[in-house]
């Protein structure tokens, strides 16, 4: 297999050099094609370089994670997207998945777990931390129970009863 594609988006300078020295220790897994420091960027850098995948960070100047997240994913599919950020708020993480993001990761993660999980997203799946699954699947949980009628949460005989 050849090394993933990466393109970072950050605004914070000093983390995207620190990600691009802690992925060149993972030559054979990944391959830093560029970095941008806005959404805006983001955009333009992703249709010049077509990356594999896209570590975005959420909150940025000049057009955020969440709205470049949506734009590349629609115009580019096949790209997979993962949010690399400090916010564990549960708006963000179901905002980043409706965009297109194909994954949730925290920037308090251990590298060795961030590498592995982005593995399993460029195999098609949604990676996020335990945590960050947890609570996602909590708040679908309730929107799927909250809006079903009475007659869609007990059986026939629930109801018959009743």
């Amino acid at each position: 297999m050849d090394a993933i594609r990466v393109l970072i988006v950050d605004d914070h300078r000093v983390f995207r050099q620190g990600l691009i020295g802690l992925i060149k220790t993972r030559p054979d897994l990944l391959q830093v094609v560029g970095e941008a420091g806005s959404g805006k960027e983001a955009i333009r850098e992703a249709q010049r370089l077509n990356p594999d995948l896209i570590l975005m960070d959420l909150m940025m100047p000049d057009g955020d994670g969440l709205d470049a997240t949506k734009v590349i994913h629609e115009m580019m599919p096949s790209v997979k997207i993962v949010m690399l950020t400090a916010s564990e708020q549960d708006a963000h993480l179901c905002q980043a998945i409706q965009a297109g993001a194909s994954g949730y990761l925290t920037k308090t993660m251990d590298a060795e777990d961030i590498f592995q999980l982005i593995l399993g997203s460029i195999e098609g799946q949604i990676v996020m931390t335990r945590f960050m699954g947890t609570r996602l699947l909590e708040l679908l949980s309730k929107d799927v129970y909250q809006s079903l009628s009475r007659d869609e949460l007990l059986t026939d005989r629930e109801n018959e009863v009743l």
